[in-house]
């Protein structure tokens, strides 16, 4: 399983690298097309660290070209109160499956406070009560069709509740 985390603006990651870019204040994920007869154990993952960008997250089962987006938005506090975070994923198909947490910062670790888990293309807000002062982030699990996992997360907001 590989990791990727993000702090403040900053992303690093271990995994195929695509095209970089910048996309608003969250983190864009792409899996560009390309082709390969490579078994799944023998895929490259360099390090990279860049700002906001795009990176490739693997190919289909059948080794052809797939292309597949995911974006990660930073949490923000909304009126209610709420946190509040967006994800969407893009150009996949049902056979790319997704899990994003909306996640606070604990004593003992991160917390889940909400959950989605789909295949495909969708778009989600996260969202749960804001009390207190936490610092808050989104995790996605991704699945591609060959059975590949990667695990990131969004850029990390501290947010005050009161």
């Amino acid at each position: 399983m590989n990791e990727y985390s993000t702090t403040g603006s900053r992303i690093a990651a271990v995994v195929t690298v695509g095209l970089m870019g910048l996309v608003m204040a969250g983190t864009l994920v792409t899996a560009p097309a390309h082709a390969s007869t490579r078994p799944a154990e023998a895929v490259p993952t360099p390090a990279v660290s860049t700002d906001s960008g795009t990176l490739t997250l693997g190919e289909n089962a059948s080794g052809t070209a797939q292309s597949c987006r995911a974006y990660l938005g930073k949490p923000y506090k909304a009126s209610g109160p709420r946190v509040k975070a967006l994800t969407y994923v893009r150009d996949c198909t049902w056979r790319w499956y997704f899990k994003a947490r909306l996640q606070r910062s604990r004593w003992y670790g991160w917390e889940t406070m909400d959950e989605r888990e789909w295949r495909g293309n969708a778009t989600h807000m996260l969202s749960t009560d804001c009390a207190g002062t936490h610092t808050y982030r989104l995790w996605m699990r991704i699945d591609n069709p060959r059975g590949d996992v990667k695990i990131i997360t969004g850029r990390e907001a501290r947010l005050n509740c009161g």
